[in-house]
């Protein structure tokens, strides 16, 4: 009775582990990851933010984010044209009485607020890099 009982939990875990396989990169499906470098004039950009974003209207939100940290990026990008938003936003000042630090942008608006980036995302793996004047 016992080692039909192990027999049947060990089916029972096996099905269980059967339906989750391939399910932890069900949210990457379709997707290309796409690593790449940021430099600003010539210097790797030290912390940042990358958005890739629909090519006609970049108010539609991020289609894909990733952080940038020591000049690297990696995001997993649906294939296609994108618009592509670089920021770097620093503190300036103290934090108010609610704790907040104000910040200023340090990369022009050009690459971010009325960005003239763009990038085609290929199908699988990609490597795109930036150097931002």
């Amino acid at each position: 009775m016992a080692g039909c009982l192990r027999l049947v939990l060990v089916m029972l875990c096996l099905s269980v582990l059967g339906c989750q396989q391939g399910t932890s990169d069900d949210r990457f499906a379709g997707t290309s990851e796409i690593t790449g470098t940021v430099t600003l004039n010539g210097t790797p950009l030290e912390s940042g933010q990358i958005q890739f974003t629909s090519p006609e209207d970049i108010s539609n939100g991020s289609e894909a984010f990733a952080e940038i940290s020591a000049g690297t990026y990696t995001a997993r990008v649906t294939p296609g044209k994108k618009k592509v938003l670089i920021r770097s936003p620093k503190p300036v000042g103290k934090p108010d009485e609610t704790g907040l630090v104000a910040t200023q942008e340090t990369i022009p608006a050009e690459y971010n607020q009325r960005t003239t980036l763009t990038a085609d995302i290929p199908q699988g793996e990609g490597k795109i890099d930036f150097d931002l004047k």
